[in-house]
């Protein structure tokens, strides 16, 4: 599934109970996706967007004594119990409705998966009961993604529902417009989409293209010390070689201002070469606006592929740019006939 796709899913699943409070199902849900490609992003946005308390449990990095709490002994009856968890969630500190998501779930220890059994099912562990208005959704990479993984345990994997969480271009490029990824690389990543997320072939030490080191990438770029050295150091040698190739067309970008206030921008020339016109799309996307969108659809001359492009940024970055006349009369147009769809 795509990330929009899970986001949909879960909204769906958790809103039901939002809904439903006398009817609540509990589903725990198992997101199987690489490393770096905003599985995780994905749950915490679903939360926010629901205006639910979200509480991100790493079990990779704890010990089966934290999540069953400690021992403490009843001098009076000799009897052992454990106190209740203080990172599980409680109501009085984390709210009655809450996403408890448990990342990294098959890089732990096995006895800390074992612990995570009662939890998941029974949603118990000790004297620790799971609030009934929270859900659990848990997160792990493959063993093909080369990560530090444990086989799963047949009884555990069989209280999830599995989802495989794939990366999508189109996905990962309105949720680049929205947070201001630099436009070269959404450029550049639209023009040579299987960039966007390459695990390595073998074990490997240095970095990799992923959604999460391309934003690397850009933050080094807004912050104006990436340089080649930077970029293959979070990407790795041949995603930022492809990169420095792919910009050295940028020289061909006619000036922008020129194309969105031009009275007629069909006189400026498109670029010849295919990777220097998903760059100037991908620059124009980042700068229109409600007035100036039109320009810009004139300049693409009706190319459905660029024009898609350049919509799916805008409509990521500033939704209310595409209410303009010439925009929806391409949109009727292209409806219409037999062109690309859009």
């Amino acid at each position: 599934m795509t990330p929009m796709e899970t986001e949909k899913f879960l909204k769906a699943l958790i809103g039901h109970n939002l809904n439903n409070p006398k009817d609540l199902v509990h589903i725990p849900v198992f997101l199987w996706g690489a490393m770096g490609v905003g599985k995780s992003s994905v749950v915490k946005k679903v939360a926010d967007d629901l205006g639910i308390s979200f509480e991100d449990l790493r079990l990779s990095q704890i010990d089966p004594v934290d999540m069953r709490g400690i021992p403490v002994v009843d001098k009076s009856s000799n009897r052992t119990s454990f106190s209740e968890s203080p990172i599980l969630p409680h109501l009085d500190t984390h709210g009655d409705k809450g996403i408890l998501f448990l990342d990294e779930i098959n890089a732990a220890p096995p006895s800390v998966m074992a612990a995570a059994y009662q939890l998941v099912l029974d949603r118990k562990v000790g004297s620790y009961t799971l609030p009934p208005g929270w859900i659990i959704v848990a997160a792990g990479n493959r063993a093909e993604d080369r990560g530090v993984t444990n086989r799963l345990p047949a009884p555990l994997a069989n209280r999830f529902t599995h989802l495989e969480f794939d990366v999508a271009i189109a996905d990962w490029t309105k949720w680049a417009a929205k947070n201001a990824i630099d436009p070269t690389i959404i450029a550049f990543l639209n023009f040579s989409a299987d960039k966007l997320l390459d695990p390595p072939k073998k074990p490997c030490e240095r970095g990799f293209p992923t959604p999460r080191s391309w934003e690397f990438v850009s933050n080094l770029r807004k912050m104006k010390i990436a340089n080649y050295e930077t970029t293959s150091g979070a990407v790795g040698e041949e995603a930022a070689t492809a990169l420095k190739s792919f910009e050295d067309y940028y020289t061909q970008i006619p000036n922008l201002d020129d194309i969105l206030t031009a009275d007629d921008p069909t006189t400026i020339n498109l670029p010849d070469k295919l990777c220097a016109r998903y760059a100037v799309t991908a620059a124009i996307a980042m700068k229109v606006n409600k007035v100036t969108i039109g320009n810009a659809i004139k300049y693409l001359r009706d190319n459905g592929e660029f024009i898609s492009l350049m919509v799916e940024i805008v409509n990521g970055r500033d939704p209310e740019a595409l209410e303009n006349k010439v925009f929806l009369d391409w949109i009727a147009k292209d409806m219409s006939s037999d062109g690309d769809d859009f």
